[in-house]
């Protein structure tokens, strides 16, 4: 069981961490051009790597006022989209990416939706690299 200085101490290295990860991201991203050669998404440093990835696509209204159930509608008049419909009147998104390869942008754009994926930053530590520190119990003091 760690002692209440022991949780602070951890409390604030996590936020330490963070704040230092998202500083990086921040560099990162307002430095890029300069980090990152032609299509290059990633670097590797002596003590990590950092990059920006792609987050898995997801399917999205094209317009923000379109609601899903408009667009559920939308789609069961469509000779292709019923299938992309669920029985509580939504819309079958897994099965839209799942089948987003043969979908021309003339049926999303009927439809009212797009897919999207966004790029997120990361930083990948070189272990090897990265000194190695033990961590021991918290050695109450006598008093």
């Amino acid at each position: 069981m760690r002692s209440a200085a022991s949780e602070a101490a951890h409390k604030e290295d996590a936020e330490a961490a963070l704040d230092l990860e998202n500083s990086l991201a921040l560099f990162a991203m307002n430095h890029r051009s300069e980090l990152l050669v032609g299509a290059t998404k990633s670097r590797k440093f002596a003590n990590a790597e950092i990059g920006f990835r792609n987050t898995p696509a997801s399917v999205q209204k094209r317009l923000q006022k379109d609601t899903w159930d408009a667009i559920a509608n939308r789609l069961k008049q469509l000779p292709w989209g019923e299938c992309y419909v669920d029985t509580k009147v939504s819309v079958a998104k897994d099965d839209l990416l799942r089948d987003r390869a043969n979908l021309t942008d003339e049926q999303l754009a009927t439809a009212g939706i797009r897919f999207e994926s966004t790029e997120i930053f990361y930083i990948n530590p070189d272990a090897e690299a990265l000194p190695r520190v033990a961590l021991e119990p918290a050695q109450e003091t006598a008093a």
